[in-house]
């Protein structure tokens, strides 16, 4: 495992896990990146203006570190998601009650969740958190995949990832690419098989082995289906 990326640890050597390491700063960093995005959702859809909840998210991974939040995470039952989201709910409740006892409330303004939260109108902060952990994996997934093939028809390719529904004929890309459109397929068929692969891969990075990877797939599949 030396030297590999934790972008690319396996279901049985999780971030989660290498975290607790004495040696696990990188994975740290990573399992913090990770879960920036969907904290900040929770902070934005609670009501905090954009720099106040950037100023409450890095305030709260600046504190879950200093607590040994990920050690604390590995010795309890249940998924690691749902610990930390239940960690952010302490830090905003906490937050919010400090600036209620401030005359001008302690530098964080509160506001209505629905200014300049169109993309996560009608959610609930825990479904915008849930909603941001799973397009994030996606988008990860996404990344890694484009990566693999430079150099091949990504680009054209990609517009099948997610069905044909809006995507050109397959016979009017396979002539675009110089391919018989049986190869069309097969490409895309490959594609999306590796897309599979790459996303079971982000989950399991971030999970444990007794969360149960499927289960989160499947949840991760109604979190999608929602947006």
């Amino acid at each position: 495992m030396e030297g590999r990326s934790p972008l690319f640890l396996t279901t049985r050597w999780t971030l989660l896990e290498k975290a607790g390491e004495p040696e696990g700063g990188e994975a740290l960093d990573e399992l913090c990146r990770r879960y920036w995005g969907p904290v900040h959702a929770f902070f934005r859809r609670a009501g905090c203006r954009p720099a106040d909840a950037e100023d409450l998210t890095q305030d709260f991974f600046r504190d879950f570190m200093a607590r040994d939040g990920f050690t604390q995470a590995r010795k309890e039952r249940g998924r690691f998601r749902n610990f930390l989201l239940g960690c952010v709910r302490n830090h905003f409740a906490n937050q919010r009650k400090a600036a209620m006892r401030q005359k001008r409330g302690g530098g964080i303004e509160f506001v209505p969740v629905e200014e300049g939260l169109d993309a996560s109108a009608g959610l609930t902060p825990e479904e915008a958190f849930e909603k941001r952990w799973a397009e994030d994996v996606v988008d990860r997934a996404l990344l890694r995949l484009k990566r693999e093939w430079e150099g091949k028809p990504f680009e054209v390719l990609a517009p099948y990832l997610s069905g044909d529904r809006g995507a050109p004929p397959m016979l009017e890309t396979a002539e675009r690419l110089g391919f018989s459109l049986a190869a069309t397929k097969s490409a895309v068929h490959r594609l999306r098989r590796r897309l599979g692969d790459l996303v079971r891969s982000e989950v399991a990075a971030s999970s444990r082995e007794e969360d149960g990877v499927a289960e989160e797939l499947e949840h991760l599949l109604r979190l999608l289906s929602r947006s």
